[in-house]
């Protein structure tokens, strides 16, 4: 993840074209940012809907132009200018392991004999109890 100075230092360019080196281009990934532009123009930034970044998009210049959101209504793509980073970073979700199809089936243990013989004499007294 970034650093606190490193956090400072890039986002403060927001408002023009961001230049992000190889080394955060993965960490920018998983922020939380709030959306704002036509639709939410609200002064109120706690209305703001929010957003995880997914994926970056930069320009030939290697400029970051824009960014793909997941929100609560699905993903969004939006210019970098339309987003507002909050202090905030997910944890990265770890992939899912690919099961093996060929695996043996999992079998339970066989049952202990005592349980077995527990089993019927209760079978027994019920069935003694209903006569």
């Amino acid at each position: 993840m970034l650093k606190s100075q490193e956090f400072i230092s890039f986002f403060a360019k927001l408002g023009s074209s961001l230049q992000v080196p190889d080394h955060l281009s993965e960490s920018l990934q998983r922020f939380v940012c709030a959306l704002y532009g036509n639709k939410t123009e609200s002064k109120n930034r706690g209305t703001w809907p929010l957003g995880i970044i997914e994926e970056t998009y930069p320009g030939k210049d290697n400029v970051i132009r824009g960014v793909r959101l997941k929100t609560s209504n699905g993903t969004l793509e939006r210019a970098v200018q339309l987003l507002f980073p909050l202090e905030l970073s997910c944890d990265v979700v770890p992939e899912v392991p690919i099961l093996n199809p060929d695996a043996v089936e999992f079998e339970p243990r066989p049952r202990r004999d005592a349980a077995t013989a527990a089993k019927l004499r209760i079978e027994q007294i019920e069935a003694a109890d209903d006569e």
